[in-house]
């Protein structure tokens, strides 16, 4: 027998779980959204072309609880799934789990109340990397009002651009759509949604669990040929950003996410030579962030001028200095 849901006189959240690969997780991923002490919800359960068990497993879940939608597909890759989640969406709100992640019971209780009660259309809560299933001490969290520059400079600073820790009015992604063949399709999706936004609401709780020791839809080992789309995402938040909001201090954290991105890029690279034996995406990264004009921090700067290798001998210098004097001075 079905169960029957709660709370149908509150807004109705539709909850978008792309699935792809993941057998040994989705049940814990999906439990944890019907656990929610929110009830009036629609969960879209989307089956990627899942070559595993994953397709008769939501099939199953949609047999236990009539708050279950599932569609099958062939494989369209993340932006895909999520894309035909929000084709098939009826909620008032929308809210986004990666389907190896797990959300804390009271998530989605917690920001719909925030949403009704400050007159926003998005509200955001902080997540934690989990490398294993339990329960977390419970936490007191903050609330905080945010201007779309706060909220967008805090973003970049965390490079947090995950549409999974937020909860959106279905009115404010009208006509969006995730990016397909394109990863790093959360920085283009924020840049979008936040085209449309005034004020939202940060919740400083950890209620996303994201998984960090899983391969799936979501994640998976370096791979250089995704090595030009992560560079083309940076490019394009540090280019549109302005758009979005005019503020130096915004463009100038693009600026580092941009650096950042390089260099993170050049370093897997140097790791993983085998995969660069001519050198010849070492040598196009690295004239790529020596061809970054605009206002960054120092040690960006070096990077810039310094031997990659020499460069980031410094940083860890630096580091381990700063970490010892920082030790000695809380002893």
């Amino acid at each position: 027998m079905k169960e029957k849901s709660k709370h149908a006189d509150l807004p109705k959240i539709t909850v978008i779980v792309p699935i792809y690969n993941v057998e040994p997780y989705l049940e814990r991923c999906v439990n944890s959204i019907l656990n929610q002490s929110y009830q009036n919800l629609e969960i879209i359960l989307v089956d990627d072309g899942s070559p595993d068990n994953c397709g008769a497993i939501c099939d199953e879940f949609a047999k236990k609880d009539d708050r279950i939608v599932v569609i099958h597909q062939k494989n369209k890759g993340l932006s895909g799934a999520r894309n035909t989640g929000l084709e098939n969406a009826t909620g008032d709100y929308i809210g986004f789990v990666d389907s190896d992640d797990w959300i804390d019971k009271e998530m989605y209780g917690e920001m719909m109340d925030a949403m009704l009660q400050n007159d926003v259309n998005l509200v955001e809560c902080d997540f934690i990397f989990r490398t294993e299933y339990g329960e977390k001490e419970p936490e007191e969290g903050t609330l905080e009002h945010q201007t779309k520059l706060q909220a967008l400079q805090r973003i970049l600073r965390r490079r947090q651009f995950s549409v999974c820790k937020r909860l959106y009015e279905k009115s404010l992604l009208d006509g969006l759509k995730f990016p397909e063949g394109k990863i790093s399709e959360d920085v283009y999706f924020t840049s979008y949604v936040f085209k449309r936004v005034d004020k939202i609401v940060y919740l400083s709780n950890h209620f996303y669990n994201y998984y960090r020791a899983s391969e799936s839809i979501t994640r998976g080992p370096y791979n250089p040929k995704n090595l030009k789309q992560s560079i083309e995402a940076a490019f394009f938040l540090r280019e549109n950003i302005g758009s979005v909001q005019q503020d130096p201090e915004l463009q100038r954290l693009a600026n580092t996410f941009l650096m950042d991105i390089l260099l993170y890029n050049y370093k897997l690279l140097h790791h993983n030579h085998d995969q660069d034996d001519n050198f010849e995406l070492r040598i196009w990264v690295r004239k790529l962030f020596k061809d970054i004009n605009g206002s960054l921090p120092i040690q960006h700067s070096m990077a810039k001028l310094l031997p990659v290798r020499l460069y980031y001998g410094l940083i860890r210098t630096y580091t381990g200095l700063k970490n010892v004097l920082s030790s000695k001075n809380q002893a």
